[in-house]
């Protein structure tokens, strides 16, 4: 048993708990941001992979058409490798393709 008097020990114990929150407020919003930073790499990956897929569509095509105007007619088109592998943006948005074949997403990635 500790010898501490009671008021002591409270004392302790707060100094604990302002310590422990004053880590957490601090570290708890750059685990944030990384992961977030994390994602938005995620998405960059993305972009390039979906951009390879529009390379392998122009090697592969016969059409008159340089670029395909829409995710589905790149992977459905049967030209592209692994038309099952559509790339999911991480942030919860959508990749769209401008007629200039440049890959963009919800988010502004890539833009």
């Amino acid at each position: 048993m500790s010898t501490h008097p009671p008021a002591r020990r409270r004392v302790e114990i707060i100094i604990v708990l302002l310590t422990v929150l004053a880590l957490g407020a601090y570290s708890i919003p750059r685990f944030l941001r990384a992961r977030a930073g994390g994602m938005g790499e995620a998405c960059r990956q993305n972009i390039a992979k979906i951009e390879s897929a529009i390379d392998e569509y122009q090697l592969a095509g016969d059409d008159s058409l340089p670029y395909p105007f829409s995710m589905d007619e790149l992977y459905g088109a049967g030209k592209v490798r692994e038309p099952e592998a559509l790339p999911v943006c991480p942030l919860g948005g959508t990749y769209s393709l401008r007629p200039n074949g440049q890959v963009v997403c919800d988010h502004g990635v890539g833009k």
